[in-house]
């Protein structure tokens, strides 16, 4: 029985490795030349990837207080433009609530 576990194991990692290197890396590169090929999203589009996938603002809302340089009315203009791309979905309002919280230890 062990003979024949360590002969599946041995056969595991020769296909794990085969298929890394025939199949995965040739994804990979296609993959990463289709990336820089796809447009970004127009408005109406972003709106309803957000309407689907309801938490994607926090992904934008963290880029934004990341790259915050200081410029309030720069971040609250930024902040309108999320809210809007975010119109359909209920938790829109958390929007303004986390950066009135971000906005407030700059003041």
């Amino acid at each position: 029985m062990k003979k024949q576990q360590k002969n599946v194991s041995h056969y595991n990692q020769v296909f794990k490795t085969e298929f890394e290197s025939k199949i995965i890396s040739k994804i990979t590169g296609i993959l990463s030349n289709a990336v820089l090929k796809v447009a970004p999203p127009d408005e109406a589009t972003e709106i309803e990837l957000n309407y689907h996938n309801t938490t994607r603002w926090k992904i934008k809302f963290e880029e934004l207080t990341v790259s915050y340089n200081g410029n309030p009315k720069e971040f609250i203009e930024s902040v309108d433009s999320l809210a809007i791309l975010n119109k359909k979905i209920p938790a829109g309002k958390y929007i303004y609530f986390e950066a009135s919280k971000f906005i407030a230890n700059y003041f």
